[in-house]
C-alpha cells in the first residue's frame, strides 16, 4: 500500500506543479515501464503462486485485497495488481452491502479512499491497453463466480454476490474501443509531455545555478 500512497502523492504533486525532480522522474518511469509491459503482450494467467495468494486473501477483510495489490504494483506485476484491485472492489462492495454492522464512516469511508487512491495508478496502466483492461475484468468476473469469499461467504446473500460483476463495464469498453483508446492516448501523451517538460525545465534551472 505504501507504493500506492507514494505514487498518488507524486501524481498529485505533478498535477499541482509542485513535484521535485526525483518524483517527476518516478512517475515518468512508471509510464515507460507500463509501455514496455504492453509491448510484451503477455496474457493474464492466475499462476499457482498467485492462486495461493488469492486463497489467503479470501479469508481476510476486503481492504487486504488493496494492500496486496500495492505489493504487486511495487514489484511491477501490474496485471496481478490490477486483478486484485478490481476483485477487491467486488469483495468490498459485497461486504458493505450485506454486513449488518456496516458504518458509512468506517468501511464505507475506507473503501472509497482505497478505491480512489489505488485506482489512480491502476487506471494509468490499464488505459494504456484496452484489450488488457477487458481481459483483466473478464478474468475477475470469471473468478468471482467460481470462488467464494470465505471471510464473508457468498452463501449469505448469493444473488447479491453473483450480481456484483463488471459485465456492464466490459460491454461498454468492448463496444467503444476506438473512442476510449483515442481519448486515453491523448490523455496519456499530454501527461507524458507535461512530465517531460517539467524534467527539461528542471534540468535547465540546474544549469543556471
Amino acid at each position: 500500500m505504501r507504493a500506492f500512497i507514494f505514487f498518488f502523492s507524486i501524481l498529485t504533486s505533478v498535477l499541482t506543479v509542485s513535484a521535485q525532480n526525483v518524483e517527476i522522474e518516478g512517475i515518468y518511469s512508471f509510464y515507460t515501464k507500463a509501455d514496455s509491459v504492453k509491448n510484451l503482450d503477455k496474457p493474464f494467467l492466475i499462476t499457482p503462486d498467485f492462486k495461493v495468494a488469492l486463497s489467503k486473501l479470501e479469508k481476510q477483510h476486503p481492504s487486504k485485497f488493496f494492500e496486496k495489490s500495492g505489493d504487486y504494483f511495487q514489484s511491477f506485476e501490474f496485471d496481478n495488481s490490477a486483478f486484485l484491485y478490481h476483485l477487491g472492489i467486488l469483495r468490498y462492495s459485497y461486504y458493505n452491502l450485506t454486513n449488518e454492522d456496516y458504518e458509512a464512516s468506517g468501511d464505507g469511508a475506507l473503501f472509497s479512499s482505497l478505491k480512489f487512491m489505488v485506482g489512480e495508478a491502476i487506471s494509468i496502466y490499464l488505459k494504456n491497453d484496452i484489450e488488457k483492461y477487458i481481459e483483466i475484468l473478464q478474468a475477475v468476473d470469471t473468478y468471482n463466480l467460481s470462488n467464494d469469499y470465505v471471510f464473508h461467504s457468498k452463501n449469505i446473500y448469493t444473488n447479491e454476490f453473483n450480481n456484483l460483476l463488471f459485465n456492464e463495464l466490459i460491454n461498454d469498453l468492448s463496444s467503444n474501443k476506438t473512442e476510449y483508446s483515442t481519448d486515453w492516448l491523448l490523455e496519456r501523451n499530454k501527461m507524458k509531455e507535461q512530465l517531460k517538460s517539467m524534467l527539461e525545465s528542471d534540468k535547465e534551472n540546474r544549469k543556471k545555478q
